[in-house]
């Protein structure tokens, strides 16, 4: 097996996002492979997870931002041996609340009869906070990439969070070298469950940042860049 910092990468992005989301990660290392997986409309994260495993390379190292870090978790789940390393930033292991489910399934509902306009108006907002530098730009940013994402794949997945597994009982089993990024004003993704998952993961560390709401690879793009730098040296000296 050729050194493990040279395999390449798996981006998985969060809901209403494309590859768009990894344009700092994917700009700091110009010579790592990486792949950006497009999502099926598919209403399972099992079906999800299945296809990206189909595509992606046979060893990888699995990076999942929200969403994304729901299917890196069903990934693990079916095909454990493949994935050397790992970075979940703004996700969490919890499932939904029955009542957060109940919601994203009323909002997908809404979507299919109303489009994604609003959607994703007040998505960029949750998502960007308004401290945030060139936070307008960035919303817009989001909207065009959710409106790329579309309503089918937008109410499909909805439907498959809120229908997910709780991932808490896979992750004393996870035994890859891990890092765990969130910020403390996530409005999607409360902290403490992303931060929960830190010390329940046998080889885990975090970073734990002040601001920068749900997409810190856009708001705080230096701090992700770290959080690829560190697990890096985290497999290298492993």
């Amino acid at each position: 097996m050729p050194d493990r910092t040279d395999l390449p990468w798996v981006l998985l992005p969060g809901l209403l996002c494309d590859g768009a989301a990894w344009g700092s990660i994917l700009l700091s290392r110009p010579k790592t492979p990486a792949f950006t997986p497009t999502y099926r409309a598919s209403r399972t994260l099992g079906e999800i997870a299945s296809a990206v495993l189909r595509e992606a390379p046979e060893t990888f190292l699995l990076v999942g931002h929200s969403m994304g870090g729901y299917v890196a978790f069903e990934m693990l789940r079916q095909a454990p041996k493949r994935c050397v390393g790992l970075l979940l930033i703004s996700t969490q292991a919890d499932a939904d609340t029955p009542e957060q489910s109940a919601a994203r399934r009323d909002l997908a509902g809404r979507a299919r009869d109303e489009g994604l306009d609003d959607i994703a108006k007040f998505m960029a907002k949750l998502c960007i906070p308004k401290t945030a530098d060139n936070a307008a730009a960035l919303r817009q940013q989001f909207a065009a990439m959710a409106h790329r994402y579309g309503v089918d794949a937008f109410a499909a997945h909805q439907d498959a969070i809120a229908g997910r597994p709780s991932s808490l009982p896979d992750l004393p089993d996870i035994s890859v070298p891990t890092l765990v990024v969130g910020t403390v004003d996530d409005k999607i993704v409360p902290s403490q469950r992303t931060f929960a998952m830190t010390d329940a993961l046998p080889d885990a560390q975090d970073l734990r940042l002040d601001t920068g709401g749900h997409l810190p690879m856009w708001t705080r793009q230096q701090d992700c860049i770290k959080a690829v730098r560190l697990l890096s040296e985290n497999l290298s000296s492993s």
